[in-house]
């Protein structure tokens, strides 16, 4: 029964922590879109007539292409080489993916 019960305690903490760390990616990613993105692609990366919308950016591309993108500035838009981390790109992904 104390078994059970520590399973029990030690799965929530798990799903707790789960839950913290997707929240952290989340966070870095909307700081990073904050700093760097959110003058061309807007509020909420929902686009503007400087640069689209990139909330549904993953539903047609991977993490390849968004990175290809980052290093070499496609259009008007900057290079960003050497300035996001791979983790930082793996979160701005993170939120760029949840519901809005």
């Amino acid at each position: 029964m104390k078994l059970l019960i520590f399973l029990i305690v030690l799965s929530g903490e798990t799903y707790a922590m789960d839950n913290y760390l997707r929240g952290a990616k989340i966070y870095n990613g909307e700081s990073k879109h904050a700093v760097s993105c959110y003058i061309c692609h807007g509020e909420n990366a929902k686009g503007s007539i400087l640069a689209p919308a990139l909330v549904d950016y993953f539903e047609k591309n991977d993490v390849s292409n968004f990175k290809n993108a980052l290093k070499k500035g496609p259009g008007y838009m900057p290079k960003y080489i050497n300035v996001f981390s791979e983790q930082d790109i793996l979160d701005i992904k993170s939120w760029l993916e949840i519901d809005r």
